[in-house]
């Protein structure tokens, strides 16, 4: 009896399930990781830019006031020196003359003195005014001794910008004014920069949070149009395993109807000798029917026990009276008795299993793997073994047959089993968590199955 490869069409079913692209092999989905952080970057620089910018421009502030300070301080100087020389020239009595002339020259003093505290970081600023003071002082000194000396209003005073003393003053001002205006020309050109630059960083913050508002917006379409490809995946895959439960009723009934012409092939030819035997039984004479009877005999034995042999492999009669240790021991026994083939039993006494429906699907391997031998390997003897590791019960099944056909486990590790067999034994053990391993050579075949526990 020989078993048919019936169970291609299930890896042909199941390979029109399409390939659905998750986890970080998905590009999306690693975009969608790394997008948090490419967001928290961009807020960081435009921040920090930001920052920066402002502080220039506020740095860039100060200067421009500070040079705007200088150059009104100047600007009193030079307006005090003018209300001096035209209080020392009014016509007016010497008290208010004097009065105005001291007026002028304590404002003149003090924005002196303003104008060192605000150049203290030029040198060149400061040395022009330790050269401006004493001639201001001798300025000063002059117009006031010349303004208490001429009482009634005349005048010795000589005319502002012809004394020495008022050239050098105005050359003075006038280098410190233009060193200040060069330096408020540069402070300006610097507040620019700082402002242009703000616009920069200001266009580049709308930027990115636009940017990150498309990107947002995309990543949802990509989340809604991903769902819908998701729905469309997961009906697609219940039709097919809809179609594919239906193939395994189909499949089922052709292993019925296989089963019923190996039947027909191996206990109905010998039934039909057995009634050959008894018509000719009948018709012979006496001395011929000891030899007929005999044959008869070893006809009827080998037919019964062919279909004790099947009946046993197709049903587990122990297992939930006595349990799966015990059960599988004793079909094991059984199995060697029937078939002629030696058999070796190794089980663990303190093993115990998940559940009932883990007993049965382990006993299931081992009945699968039983009839292979018996119907496929050709092989004289098969040891079993069941024991526990770590956190899982093994059962492992080894024959000294001819082996596996070239290429049958290079098709079963890809999902293309040629049979029913195998696809059925990994696919009842994967309900589980379970595993399922086959090695094969010439000198024979070693099936390993496990279940967690």
């Amino acid at each position: 009896m020989t078993r048919m490869p019936i169970g291609a069409s299930l890896a042909e079913a199941s390979s029109t399930i399409a390939p659905v692209r998750t986890g970080l092999t998905n590009p999306a989905t690693r975009f969608r990781k790394l997008f948090p952080y490419v967001g928290t970057a961009l807020v960081l620089v435009t921040a920090g830019a930001g920052y920066a910018t402002i502080r220039g421009m506020a740095a860039s502030r100060d200067w421009l006031g500070h040079s705007y300070e200088v150059k009104s301080e100047l600007a009193d100087v030079e307006l005090n020196r003018a209300l001096m020389h035209e209080a020392a020239n009014a016509s007016a009595s010497s008290t208010q003359t004097e009065d105005g002339v001291r007026s002028a020259a304590e404002a003149i003093q003090e924005s002196l003195a303003r104008l060192k505290q605000l150049t203290q970081d030029n040198g060149a600023q400061q040395e022009r005014l330790e050269q401006l003071e004493p001639v201001l002082d001798r300025h000063i000194q002059q117009i006031e001794t010349a303004s208490a000396g001429t009482p009634g209003g005349a005048t010795a005073i000589p005319d502002q910008g012809n004394a020495p003393e008022d050239v050098t003053i105005s050359r003075i001002i006038g280098d410190i004014n233009v060193e200040e205006t060069q330096l408020l020309g540069v402070r300006q050109a610097l507040w620019d920069r700082e402002f242009e630059r703000n616009i920069a960083v200001l266009a580049f913050a709308v930027a990115a949070c636009l940017l990150l508002l498309f990107t947002n917006m995309h990543l949802m379409r990509e989340d809604v149009r991903s769902t819908r490809v998701a729905a469309e995946h997961i009906q697609e895959s219940a039709d097919s395993y809809r179609a594919l439960s239906a193939r395994v009723i189909a499949l089922q009934d052709a292993e019925r109807r296989r089963i019923g012409r190996e039947l027909h092939d191996s206990v109905g030819q010998s039934l039909a000798a057995i009634q050959m035997n008894l018509e000719q039984l009948a018709a012979a004479r006496k001395e011929a029917s000891a030899a007929l009877i005999s044959e008869f005999r070893e006809l009827v034995q080998h037919t019964a026990k062919e279909v004790r042999t099947l009946s046993h492999l197709l049903h587990p009669p122990l297992l939930d009276v006595v349990g799966f240790a015990a059960a599988a021991q004793n079909y094991v026994q059984e199995f060697a008795r029937r078939s002629g083939i030696e058999a070796k039993v190794n089980f663990s006494n303190d093993l115990s299993l998940p559940s009932k429906e883990a007993e049965l699907v382990l006993f299931r391997v081992l009945q699968e793997a039983l009839t292979n031998v018996h119907r496929h390997a050709q092989a004289t003897a098969v040891d079993v073994w069941l024991a526990r590791r770590d956190h899982e019960v093994v059962l492992s099944i080894q024959d000294n047959g001819r082996g596996l056909p070239s290429g049958t486990i290079e098709n079963f590790e890809a999902g293309m089993a040629s049979g029913v067999g195998l696809a059925g034994m990994r696919e009842r053990l994967a309900e589980f968590g379970g595993k399922f391993h086959v090695e094969s050579s010439h000198s024979g075949t070693m099936v390993r199955a496990s279940i967690p526990v």
